[in-house]
């Protein structure tokens, strides 16, 4: 291990500017078993903060002037930057048809002076209002923000003037600092010496008021959840059609049905056997993969062709096959890019060809749908009875040919072992292919997946009977059939997953984990490049750059500033990247359902790689070296933890800076969308079509809340583990709540569509994230007296993270199971007063009148339907797209934002989620939450 000189901070590593990261030993002489911080990061300062504070603050300066700009133009007003509005219209339009009583949010006015209208509005918003249009999922996002941000500006006014002021003159009498006056490190615990203990009680006191103050404020947070958990599960949400999610309050998804039961015909016959007169109707879903490729084949060529007519209208001249621009527009031969179908067709009417296209795609969507359906007819008519405690018998086939088909993917491994069975093999023979075919089994889930889809979803007339299901085991044997447990959304439903088996997603879903360690087990790797990348050495080893010496002072200060920005810069990126990767493995590869489930997978991946990158930050190498050495020398592990995370706390606070004045500001900016719109109004000649409308992700985007929840915990991360460390840490974490929360507020309100809501699946996952920061800063705290030698002081914070472990066991225990079961008494008061003649008129309270809304193809697969792909009509005249003049989607004025029965009383951080006042009921007015 290289020694580096010393510098005027005691203990740490002098960095060295033009080679490759070092390290320094910060336990004990022994190479083997010490553990190493990166000296490059060692050795951050003020001036290093500086480095990347101004570049953030130019690029978010840059990003707010390009979302002002775009702000006021029309297209990108309606299309990027307040496409919710759309959604509420159609949201307000469907509820009155249905009865229900929602009011749209109106939008806000595009001038300049309007800007800061939506600025006040997260301050003026009531809670009630807020819930009312964002639904509940986004608002346990809001609350969490606002949850955080209380805890920082407690730590800024309480914990950090107090601590500062002990760090800052614990050298005082002794003389022995060896920091500068206004290092960063002179405001750190690793200022106080060992012979201050009076000082360090300063530390264990802290860790207790900010332990206590936070534990309670989740304590609260938990109750007032499970209160709207509970309302949750009987009252559909205002913003809904009231019809649709009471039909969805009563239904259930079932997985892992037997063979015999894989028709809804069957499956409707065998829960009115258990249920008599309280079964509505039911759906099997079917192995819809075959028509994928012509549904998305015969979309492209919907849209194709629209965008050719409306071309056709604005330029009025023929559109020709092979005159559009290829190779985006650097090819001079003509059509290069064709098809080989279309080659033969140059020159020809490509409104023609392509409308022939469309007609050949429609009549093989239809051959292949007819297909499908008379295998499941066939299916269905072969089960002579209805047994569903055995699956059926297979064919008469050999044993060999039974194992062939199992290893050839084309058997399941219940046909197998029952071949091996009838065998008559020996033990040991049995016992070898046994294992065999379960491999054989693994390898073809892992791979192509089951070719068979056993989910389906059964709707009963009362929601006692619909969460008696969800709460009883429906098999009397293992891997037999199951029920999720949440409520099913129709919208949460990713259609084109739904053909895959649970056992087969289980098994993907275990590579995907073993994928995300791979990458954690060697992420220092990435670590290690990106610091060789920003090295003047290592560019001047391969003849990039000149000698460092040849180059003048200016552009010495240059090369010096970029490598201290770069390496930071590529590790945010990658870090910047993971969502988008782990949220591709779970809907691509994993094949999961449900998109919360998606999100949720992606939360939790994310925010362990997150957690990696830390460690590695930390300690140079490996994760598993690191655990070998912990393991041989644990107690020199809380040693260096205690040492070491003071040194590399500006390190964390850069990486603040960047998520606070890049990532948010780029958020706000919503650079993607406009360049995906700009895109498709190029292909269809500055315009968009009707199909782009109705069908583009971006006119209705949904919140990321894998990726902007692990962001979230990674910064309260870093505010809770420098706590009482690095006291100023708390700065900058309030400086980047308060921007997310005003931004993640303005985009629930203005950009991000609801387009389902699990009810809080994220709630308790986060809140124990929480808790367990809560523990490493409390751990961090312990290892750290335990190296000033202050025993008393380290025991008296022993007991804090033993509580907080207890404590978020209660939580779970007490408040988390509570959460996800209805109360027995609302239930059947929902049932029973639904069955009332004389119930109140506001939505659909008549259960007759329910029922008879209530639609059997609710859960059908959106691929099976039968009509034909046509171009949608062009029903409107478009102007020039550089000012977008005329360009309105609703065709009325513009009006004021004036959400329902907000006011101006400002924002209480401290306000619980819903109000106790008797004379404003939020869960039973009109005008309130549901």
């Amino acid at each position: 291990v290289c020694r580096p000189r010393r510098s005027r901070r005691r203990g740490m590593a002098t960095a060295v500017p033009t080679g490759a990261p070092t390290g320094s030993p910060t336990v004990d002489d022994d190479d083997d078993d010490s553990f190493v911080v990166n000296a490059t990061i060692a050795n951050l300062e003020w001036s290093d903060i500086w480095n990347v504070l101004v570049p953030s603050l130019a690029a978010a300066m840059a990003l707010t002037a390009f979302w002002a700009w775009k702000f006021r133009k029309r297209s990108t007003f309606h299309l990027i930057y307040c496409p919710r509005y759309r959604w509420e219209r159609e949201i307000a339009t469907s509820s009155a048809r249905a009865g229900g009583s929602y009011a749209a949010l109106r939008r806000p006015k595009r001038q300049r002076a309007a800007l800061l209208e939506w600025a006040a509005l997260p301050f003026r918003v009531e809670d009630a209002t807020l819930l009312r249009h964002v639904g509940l999922e986004m608002y346990v996002l809001l609350r969490f923000l606002r949850l955080s941000l209380r805890v920082a500006v407690f730590g800024c006014c309480i914990v950090a003037p107090i601590c500062v002021a002990v760090y800052g003159t614990s050298d005082q009498r002794s003389g022995s600092s060896g920091y500068s006056r206004i290092a960063f490190y002179r405001f750190t615990l690793a200022n106080v010496d060992t012979h201050n203990s009076g000082r360090l009680w300063t530390p264990a006191i802290m860790l207790w008021i900010v332990t206590l103050h936070a534990v309670l404020a989740v304590k609260a947070e938990c109750a007032a959840f499970v209160e709207l958990k509970q309302n949750f599960f009987t009252t559909a949400p205002v913003a809904s059609n009231p019809y649709v999610a009471e039909q969805q309050l009563r239904s259930v998804m079932l997985e892992r049905l037997p063979p015999a039961l894989r028709t809804s015909e069957r499956l409707l016959q065998h829960w009115s056997m258990l249920l008599p007169g309280r079964v509505h109707s039911a759906t099997v879903c079917v192995d819809t993969r075959q028509l994928m490729p012509t549904l998305v084949e015969r979309e492209r060529l919907a849209l194709e062709l629209e965008r050719l007519l409306l071309k056709k209208q604005r330029t009025e001249e023929e559109p020709l096959v092979g005159d559009e621009r290829c190779c985006l527009g650097c090819c001079e031969t003509p059509g290069c890019c064709l098809a080989a179908s279309r080659r033969q067709k140059r020159g020809e009417p490509a409104i023609e060809v392509v409308r022939a296209e469309l007609a050949a795609g429609n009549e093989t969507y239809r051959r292949v749908r007819e297909a499908l359906v008379a295998a499941n007819e066939e299916r269905r008519a072969s089960e002579a009875t209805l047994d569903t405690s055995e699956p059926a018998r297979p064919e008469q086939l050999s044993y060999v040919e039974r194992l062939g088909r199992v290893f050839s993917g084309n058997g399941t491994a219940a046909d197998a072992r029952r071949a091996l069975d009838e065998s008559g093999l020996g033990d040991a023979a049995r016992g070898t292919t046994n294992a065999l075919v379960s491999a054989a089994q693994l390898a073809k889930r892992v791979t192509l997946g089951d070719r068979f889809c056993d989910t389906g979803f059964v709707t009963f007339t009362d929601c006692a009977a619909a969460n008696m299901v969800r709460q009883m085991q429906l098999s009397d044997h293992p891997h037999g059939q199951q029920c999720f447990a949440g409520i099913p959304d129709a919208r949460d439903i990713m259609w084109e997953n739904i053909p895959e088996s649970l056992d087969a997603q289980r098994a993907r879903q275990g590579t995907g984990s073993l994928i995300v360690y791979v990458i954690a087990f060697y992420w220092s790797l990435y670590i290690s490049f990106c610091y060789a990348v920003a090295s003047y050495q290592t560019l001047k080893d391969f003849g990039l750059v000149p000698s460092f010496d040849s180059l003048s002072s200016s552009q010495q200060t240059v090369a010096r500033y970029l490598q201290a920005v770069v390496p930071i810069g590529l590790v945010s990126l990658a870090l910047a990247l993971f969502p988008i990767l782990l949220q591709w493995l779970a809907e691509h590869y994993e094949h999961r359902k449900l998109r919360s489930d998606v999100q949720l997978s992606v939360l939790d991946r994310n925010f362990f790689l997150q957690i990696i990158n830390i460690w590695l930050t930390v300690v140079i190498g490996s994760v598993w070296s690191a655990l070998k050495k912990i393991l041989r020398h644990p107690a020199k592990f809380f040693k260096f933890i205690g040492t070491t995370l003071p040194i590399v706390s500006v390190y964390f606070m850069e990486l603040i800076v960047i998520k606070t004045f890049i990532s948010l500001f780029w958020e706000l900016a919503r650079i993607f969308p406009w360049l995906r719109l700009r895109a498709a109004k190029l292909a269809a000649g500055g315009a968009l079509t009707a199909r782009d409308h109705r069908d583009i992700r971006f006119l209705r985007p949904e919140m990321p809340y894998g990726s902007v929840y692990s962001t979230i915990l990674m910064v309260v991360t870093f505010g809770l583990l420098f706590a009482v460390i690095a006291p100023l840490s708390y700065v900058f974490v309030t400086v980047y709540l308060i921007i997310a929360y005003l931004i993640y507020t303005h985009q629930a309100l203005h950009v991000y569509v609801p387009m389902y809501d699990s009810g809080g699946i994220f709630f308790f996952p986060i809140y124990c994230y929480l808790l367990w920061a809560l523990i490493a800063s409390q751990a961090t705290v312990f290892g750290f007296l335990l190296v000033k030698k202050a025993w008393l002081q380290a025991a008296a914070t022993f007991l804090a993270p033993v509580g907080t472990y207890f404590f978020k066991n209660f939580l779970l225990d007490e408040y988390a199971t509570p959460s996800e079961r209805p109360s027995l008494q609302n239930i059947l008061a929902h049932d029973a007063d639904l069955a009332r003649p004389d119930a109140s008129t506001d939505g659909p309270r008549r259960l007759d009148d329910l029922l008879a809304h209530f639609d059997p193809t609710l859960f059908r697969q959106p691929e099976l339907d039968e009509a034909d792909v046509a171009p949608l009509p062009v029903t409107r005249q478009f102007t020039e797209d550089d000012e977008d003049a005329a360009y309105d989607d609703y065709g009325d004025d513009e009006t004021k934002l004036d959400p329902n029965r907000a006011t101006g009383v400002g924002i209480n951080l401290q306000a619980p989620l819903v109000t106790s006042d008797p004379s404003y009921d939020t869960f039973a007015s009109p005008q309130g939450v549901v």
